[in-house]
């Protein structure tokens, strides 16, 4: 009789927990989804996680296009004038811990420039 009350406390505890990491993670989506600034999210090794729509757009590309694939594979920047890629603001923050800031003749990359790239 005991063990079934520890295996019910113990299914009950863990219970909780799904529950709330899924609360968590519903909350923080809904944050993302809502921002109405482009969002990109990235796990510790720079690859990306999730996108809301407004990068979406910015960038020409759906999520899943770029889920799983490193940041500076679907997010650079261009020089104006020669169209060669920038160092990565983003990149360069995530490794040195500093902030970098854009240069003038920078612009983002769609997915429409990098057919004559």
């Amino acid at each position: 009789m005991a063990v079934g009350v520890l295996t019910a406390a113990r299914n009950a505890t863990e219970f909780k927990r799904v529950e709330n990491t899924l609360t968590g993670e519903k909350s923080y989506s809904i944050t993302l989804h809502s921002i109405g600034d482009g969002v990109i999210t990235g796990n510790t090794r720079g690859n990306v996680s999730t996108m809301n729509v407004v990068a979406e757009q910015l960038l020409e590309r759906i999520q899943e296009d770029g889920q799983g694939k490193p940041l500076a594979e679907i997010f650079y920047f261009l020089n104006v004038l020669t169209r060669e890629r920038c160092e990565n603001p983003a990149v360069y923050g995530q490794f040195v811990n500093a902030i970098q800031q854009l240069g003038l003749n920078w612009f983002l990359s769609k997915k429409s420039h990098q057919k004559g790239i």
